[in-house]
């Protein structure tokens, strides 16, 4: 049925901003593409000699280190969060039962506030989490939207396009969300992108960064870990198995922040494409463009000087990815994204493999050939999933990232 299914399904155009057209069943294998590439060897240490297991720590400081100077710039130390529950659900009863999602969770509003060099610094987080489950594992959503500081404290539940809530409780997980607007505002960019804006804010006075200081990609994964920081603090829930969830830019965002944070069971990278786990040497003009439009905030200064030769980063996707290492990373992708989008993804996967088998870990496990639309493969350490459709955090998604995370939880 999924053959036909994909016999039956017409690939959308593929000539947006000079890219080369999606290739399926190609002649070339996975390793002769990541051959052509010259990328990295993520696998191999500053010395010369392959990692292994006792060398681990040193290595994945060393990856770290070189992304953050030349990528995701340099974040500051953890600072003190509290959390304090402004609504539940449990206190809000319908005929003497909770009434939030059919009467199957409780759902609280939550202001978490950071102690910052400049003061305190409150963003609203919503936790919804199963009443029939003891310590549910979390998905921690990075969203888009909404905006949980434009709704009422006491409106528990939450509309959004972006994740199938009552369907992740149905699955034996809590859920949390964020929303990156009420943490560090996208926009602006350029003046006052920085200077005045939330968190951000916070930590810069002036909009003139230092070439290694952390873009707004670094300040909402920094913003993630402390949401961790309290969520472990909860009983109700399984602090040891918190994965982090995201899409598009704030896929990128999720990546980077499992890499840095070892805390994190998993990351669930959605369409991350390049600059997150897909692989920027695939398609070098849409990096420069988008550095050359505004969004270099996403990144370091530094970053912007590889506009142009993005060949010459000592970093790519594969190096996120194997700094996640001995922890797990779920892939989800969409066939009508940005063409290649999937092959970068696919193929960084592959690079990254290598690195936990050095490890002695399973890394990759996938055939040497392309993906067609309904892959899944979830094996190893590193998941990958490929849909029809087009660049959406989708239910589809959802469900191959919790497969994947439950086969992970059930491992460990």
């Amino acid at each position: 049925m999924k053959r036909d299914l994909y016999e039956g399904w017409t690939l959308p155009a593929a000539d947006i901003d000079g890219m080369p057209p999606r290739i399926y069943g190609d002649a070339e294998s996975a390793r002769e593409w990541l051959a052509r590439l010259n990328l990295p060897d993520a696998a191999r240490m500053s010395d010369g000699v392959r990692v292994t297991p006792e060398r681990w720590e040193e290595h994945r400081a060393a990856l770290l280190d070189t992304v953050r100077a030349h990528g995701y710039g340099y974040s500051p130390a953890p600072a003190p969060v509290t959390g304090k529950v402004v609504h539940s659900s449990a206190d809000a009863l319908y005929a003497g039962v909770v009434k939030t999602y059919a009467g199957k969770a409780i759902s609280e509003r939550i202001h978490l506030t950071l102690e910052t060099p400049r003061g305190p610094f409150t963003f609203p987080l919503q936790l919804v989490y199963p009443i029939y489950l003891k310590c549910p594992p979390v998905l921690l959503h990075i969203a888009f939207r909404p905006s949980l500081r434009t709704l009422p404290d006491d409106e528990t539940e939450i509309e959004t396009c972006y994740a199938p809530i009552e369907e992740i409780i149905d699955h034996g997980f809590a859920y949390a969300q964020f929303c990156y607007n009420d943490v560090a505002g996208d926009l602006p960019r350029g003046e006052g992108a920085f200077l005045g804006n939330g968190l951000a804010g916070m930590y810069h006075d002036s909009d003139m960064r230092e070439p290694d200081a952390w873009g707004k990609i670094g300040i909402w994964a920094y913003a993630a870990s402390r949401v961790l920081d309290y969520l472990r603090t909860r009983e109700e829930l399984d602090g040891e198995c918190v994965s982090v969830a995201g899409h598009s830019r704030l896929g990128k965002t999720a990546l980077w922040c499992a890499a840095q944070d070892e805390r994190f069971f998993c990351a669930c990278v959605n369409g991350s494409g390049w600059g997150g786990a897909g692989l920027m040497r695939m398609n070098e003009r849409r990096i420069d463009a988008l550095i050359e439009n505004g969004s270099i905030d996403w990144w370091s200064e530094r970053f912007r000087d590889y506009a142009g030769h993005i060949t010459n980063t000592p970093f790519d996707g594969h190096t996120m990815l194997a700094c996640v290492a001995p922890r797990y990373v779920s892939l989800a992708d969409a066939d009508g994204d940005f063409p290649l989008y999937q092959v970068g993804d696919y193929l960084s996967a592959t690079a990254a493999g290598a690195v936990y088998e050095a490890l002695g870990l399973s890394g990759f496990i996938a055939p040497d050939t392309l993906p067609h639309p309904y892959a899944v493969f979830s094996e190893g350490h590193i998941g990958y999933a490929l849909r029809p459709g087009s660049h959406f955090f989708s239910r589809w998604d959802w469900n191959a990232h919790m497969a994947f995370i439950t086969r992970a939880y059930l491992r460990s």
